[in-house]
């Protein structure tokens, strides 16, 4: 399984999204730790492939996290 690295606060600002949200961003960044596809995961537009993104929409509103 692979390491996760929280930089600064990260972790706490992905805690502070709505429950839902974080749950799969959680779920989606527990999939690439065991390398396993989630549909939610792409690359990241203007990047190399080896900075990915995890989108998630919830009332409104979109939420995304970066690695």
């Amino acid at each position: 399984m692979k390491d996760i690295y929280w930089i600064g606060n990260t972790r706490e600002k992905l805690a502070g999204f709505p429950d839902k949200v974080s749950r799969e961003m959680g779920f989606a960044l527990y999939c690439e730790q065991i390398k396993v596809p989630h549909s939610s995961i792409r690359p990241l537009k203007g990047f190399k492939q080896a900075v990915r993104e995890i989108r998630s929409r919830f009332r409104g509103n979109t939420y995304r996290t970066v690695y």
